[in-house]
């Protein structure tokens, strides 16, 4: 079982400020001219920083959700899946409905549904080979 404390808390705000100490913080694109090599390594080496960074704060926050789906797995075990309250401590849980399966509704097909999407949302990704 993994024990919250302090030093566990403060690990994500450890790791950003100990590569954000390292990294450089310029505005590339305002200096109104080409990079230098000089300073187009620099630029590049403040970009992997940021990624590594980046990278290293996703496994944390992936390492963080194991951690809190055991826990909460061990909490619903300790009283066989039931709510639970004591001391001002609530473990409970709520029914939502699904996802409606739009391919399933036969008056549906054939009906263009983009119209009725929201607007899109840009979506970053890293993938990291070499770190």
């Amino acid at each position: 079982m993994n024990n919250l404390n302090t030093e566990n808390i403060n690990e994500l705000q450890s790791i950003h400020d100990t590569i954000s100490a390292a990294s450089v913080n310029y505005n590339w694109r305002r200096l109104g001219r080409d990079l230098t090599e000089e300073e187009d390594d620099e630029r590049r080496q403040a970009w992997l920083l940021k990624a590594k960074e980046l990278w290293t704060i996703k496994k944390t926050i992936r390492k963080w959700q194991n951690i809190e789906k055991n826990l909460a797995a061990e909490l619903r075990d300790i009283f066989d899946n039931d709510a639970h309250e004591y001391r001002g401590v609530r473990y409970y849980y709520e029914l939502r409905d699904g996802a409606i399966d739009y391919s399933a509704i036969p008056e549906l097909k054939g009906v263009n549904l983009n119209q009725y999407r929201k607007d899109a949302v840009v979506v970053w990704k890293l993938e990291v080979t070499g770190l």
